[in-house]
């Protein structure tokens, strides 16, 4: 009865009642009839749900492939190191490597609090990584990033930095560590709430210890580190 109530009259949320609705079995008929919108327009968001089921149909499946990116508009052939994961067993477009692989968790997304610093430190890691002889494998999903251009890593994953993706990268890439401690929060976080093997140069401690304020001030006044007064 409240979820018809909000459907029925206007409100900020309304889409989002009508998208929980068509989640329920409700039709396209009886959500026009609760909210008077056009039918032309119910059957789109309805689709949203349709494609909804679909995804969480074959995401249960626990399969996922690799696909390249096409960077240059099928306009001419070119080999490419962006690849991201689709769901569904299909034909890997990965570019074969017997080197030994390193996995970088890159910053994700801007936002306060996590911004182009830590991608920094992604990139020249990367960069590194290469000139020793390694595979770099940065998995990023904000292309407005310096280490997602083409020539900065061996592998680009453009996927969600999500504990299901590193865990089929582990698997199919099999990288000798996982470095995390450079992509700030996003990757952090990750991080701390699963139990991932292969770290390196990271553990519960530090990382507890870099993701609170009052611990790492505690730290840098052990160690005798000039800190900001305000800081």
């Amino acid at each position: 009865f409240k979820l018809i109530k909000k459907i029925i009259i206007p409100n900020s949320k309304r889409i989002f009642y009508i998208l929980d609705a068509f989640r329920m079995n409700f039709s396209i008929k009886n959500v026009f009839i609760l909210s008077k919108i056009d039918p032309w327009f119910l059957y789109y968001i309805k689709e949203i749900i349709n494609y909804e089921k679909k995804f969480f149909k074959f995401n249960n499946n626990n399969k996922l492939s690799f696909k390249k990116i096409d960077s240059c508009s099928n306009e001419f052939v070119c080999s490419t190191s962006y690849l991201y994961s689709i769901s569904g067993n299909y034909n890997n477009e990965i570019r074969y490597s017997i080197n030994k692989k390193i996995l970088i968790i890159g910053s994700g997304v801007n936002r306060i609090g996590q911004s182009l610093e830590f991608d920094y430190c992604c990139t020249k890691a990367s960069k590194f990584i290469k000139k020793i002889g390694i595979d770099s494998i940065i998995l990023n999903c904000n292309p407005e990033t310096v280490s997602t251009d083409y020539d900065v890593s061996s592998q680009l994953i453009f996927d969600p930095i999500i504990k299901k993706n590193i865990f089929f990268i582990l698997n199919y890439f099999k990288p000798i560590f996982i470095i995390s401690q450079l992509g700030g929060q996003t990757s952090l976080n990750t991080i701390k709430y699963n139990n991932f093997t292969k770290q390196l140069s990271i553990n519960n401690l530090i990382n507890n210890i870099c993701n609170s304020k009052i611990k790492f001030n505690n730290f840098l006044k052990i160690e005798k580190l000039n800190i900001f007064k305000n800081f």
